[in-house]
């Protein structure tokens, strides 16, 4: 061979050595002689997501609206304030539901002075399942000759959504039911202003009879059947239902269009926050993905203007975003607490109680969510112990949303469990006499539940008074601690209790001589324009919700920095007299 030959054959060789080391440079041998792709690279390949990403970037919330329902249909026990109703469909529809019910001479029930036809209106929030209770409005129709509903209890109806196809109404089938005793406005003043007589409420009155389901939408650029499966799947990783030995994801693909959703226990009351945290799961990543995720959202939670998504997304991670919240219950931000404690209490975490405590003490933006969070800790000691403490305070919605939260969390809590009160039992509503060291307040709701809490035992009216409760019940002093609730009959025959000054015998006097929920608090407030109760009398105190929250300035900041964690939640802090007197302010 010649020399040239040689050089050749030894460049050639060259060659193909140089093809093996790139083509193993680019592959992991395997000990059995193959040679796969590496695994983060082939699951990028084989993954339809190609890169870590949340199921917000492909899917949208649906079914989130507001839907209202309507019926038609009688209230009866009107004294003379009702009217006959000429014929047209209101009246055919109310007679149909009464003879479905199997009145005795409908038509003639109709007709009376003593009932009116009204409309019914109902709506059902996203998410509401089969067997939940909602408000129904109650009103008389345009032109009717109804003088007044006080007294009135609607008839059972049924009702329906409703929807237009061109210029035809069409009804869809009965989704709930409704009855009860009507409330009037607690301000409704008939000889002002009489319309104020001719629309009302009954707490609670509707029942739904079917699940408003929920779903995800898929945005156009990603049907697939391939990403809707996976992101279901993910979805029911993080959370499923168990039913006995059972468990069950709350994700279901059902096209390549739509997922569909069932609502979680544990946000069956938030849920719009549900939403958020599915909308936060990851649709796929790897485990190194993950890691550097949470690493970046462990730095993101301690940043207040991007502490509320870093929150949302630590929860949907689940377990393993645990940890990197627990790091923000020590942030000197209040705002950075209250997210990393609100994400900590729906993931069952213990140490999350305290801190939303104190907040709902002392940040009313933040109030209605930490309380709500709170809520939702339902085997919790820690949490309870909070409640019971926020019964105290001064602030009268601080302390009937901690008793809310406390009915929510457990409705046989010892603390404030109660009681039913009302001889029928279509129109019974919830009574409890709390036993708490703050100053003695009576509530009332003209919302969501029929219920009359007294905060404090020992409330004893004030004599000289004659106080109507109702149309037919009459509340009056005769000595300096005797009352008598007498109760007028067609008949004529009148029943009586006598009982002492103690407002909880009154109240539960009433009761007994078929008081409704509408008489009691129509007592109430009498009682209240007469100076006849020795402590306030509020409606409807629970935290509202939309305040903005207002971030320190920077001077307040550095304050707060040099105080150590303790220091900033001590109740004589200076953060806690501004709210307290800005609660004062808002009661007066």
């Amino acid at each position: 061979m010649t020399i040239h030959s040689k050089r050749l054959s030894l460049f050639v060789a060259m060659l193909l050595f140089s093809g093996v080391v790139i083509i193993c440079g680019c592959t992991r041998l395997h000990p059995f002689g193959k040679l796969p792709l590496d695994k983060e690279k082939n699951e990028d390949k084989q993954s339809p997501f190609g890169r870590a990403t949340l199921v917000r970037d492909y899917a949208s919330p649906a079914n989130m609206t507001l839907a209202e329902i309507v019926g038609f249909s009688l209230v009866w026990n009107l004294r003379g304030t009702g009217s006959e109703e000429p014929p047209g469909t209101d009246r055919e529809l109310v007679l149909r539901e009464l003879q479905k019910q199997n009145f005795d001479s409908p038509n003639a029930l109709i007709d009376s002075k003593n009932t009116a036809i009204v409309r019914v209106q109902g709506i059902l929030p996203p998410g509401i399942q089969a067997g939940d209770r909602f408000d129904v409005k109650i009103g008389v129709r345009p032109g009717s000759e109804v003088q007044s509903l006080q007294g009135g209890l609607l008839i059972r109806t049924a009702l329906r959504e409703t929807g237009q196809v061109g210029n035809t109404v069409k009804t869809d089938f009965a989704v709930a039911e409704a009855e009860g005793a009507i409330l009037l406005s607690p301000t409704a003043d008939g000889k002002d202003n009489p319309m104020a007589l001719l629309s009302g409420k009954i707490l609670g009155g509707g029942i739904a009879k079917k699940s408003r389901p929920l779903y995800l939408m898929m945005k156009e650029q990603h049907v697939s059947e391939i990403i809707t499966d996976r992101i279901a799947n993910r979805i029911n990783e993080r959370f499923y239902i168990k039913d006995g030995a059972k468990t069950k994801g709350v994700a279901t693909a059902k096209t390549d269009t739509r997922i569909d959703l069932v609502v979680h226990p544990i946000y069956k009351d938030n849920v719009d926050r549900y939403m958020q945290v599915l909308l936060s799961v990851s649709c796929y990543e790897t485990q190194m993905q993950r890691t550097k995720r949470i690493a970046e959202l462990k730095e993101n939670l301690l940043i207040p203007e991007k502490s509320q998504d870093a929150a949302l997304q630590l929860e949907a991670i689940g377990k393993a975003g645990i940890e990197p919240l627990k790091g923000g219950l020590q942030s000197e931000s209040t705002e950075v607490r209250f997210y990393a404690a609100e994400a900590l209490a729906y993931m069952g975490v213990y140490q999350a109680a305290r801190p939303l405590a104190e907040i709902a003490r002392t940040e009313q933006a933040f109030r209605v969510r930490a309380l709500s969070a709170l809520s939702v800790m339902q085997s919790d000691l820690e949490a309870e112990t909070c409640l019971r403490e926020l019964l105290n305070e001064s602030s009268a919605e601080t302390r009937y949303g901690a008793f809310r939260a406390l009915w929510y969390r457990n409705p046989n809590d010892l603390a404030i469990r109660g009681e039913t009160l009302g001889k029928d039992e279509s129109y019974r509503f919830a009574y409890h006499v709390l036993e708490t060291s703050g100053p003695p307040m009576i509530h009332v709701t003209y919302a969501k539940r029929p219920e009359i809490v007294l905060f404090n035992s020992d409330i004893r009216m004030s004599p000289n008074f004659i106080i109507d409760a109702g149309i037919s019940i009459l509340v009056r002093s005769t000595g300096p601690d005797e009352v008598v609730v007498s109760r007028l009959n067609p008949s004529g025959m009148d029943e009586r209790r006598t009982v002492t000054m103690q407002l909880d015998e009154v109240i539960r006097a009433i009761s007994e001589l078929y008081g409704t929920y509408p008489d009691v608090v129509q007592f109430l407030q009498e009682a209240a324009n007469q100076r006849a109760l020795p402590c306030r009398l509020e409606v409807d105190r629970l935290p509202q919700g939309g305040r903005i929250y207002t971030r320190p300035s920077e001077s307040y900041a550095e304050e707060e920095r040099k105080k150590t964690f303790w220091e900033r939640l001590r109740p004589g802090s200076k953060k806690t007299e501004n709210t307290a007197e800005e609660d004062s302010a808002e009661e007066l």
